[in-house]
């Protein structure tokens, strides 16, 4: 599908604003969290929001240091429980 210019620019935008808005929603245990601000991680917005981090880096975005390695602990820690 042909994308016009200012379409682009809007995915590219609101790409990077997702990015930084999960990165509010992780907590120290590396899982992520409902609500921002909430400690207590949700084992499926964890998973998902891992996915979309993996997909947005694959396609050249800059994901906040450390996100990734905390959420795969996290995952690891509890696939393994």
């Amino acid at each position: 599908m042909e994308l016009d210019s200012d379409f682009k620019i809007a995915i590219d935008k609101n790409i990077k604003a997702g990015i930084e808005q999960l990165k509010l929603f992780q907590n120290s245990s590396g899982g992520l969290s409902y609500w921002a601000g909430q400690y207590d991680s949700d084992d499926w917005g964890t998973s998902y929001a891992g996915h979309f981090m993996i997909e947005a880096e694959a396609k050249g975005y800059s994901i906040p240091p450390g996100f990734l390695n905390k959420w795969k602990n996290y995952q690891s820690r509890i696939a393994n429980a």
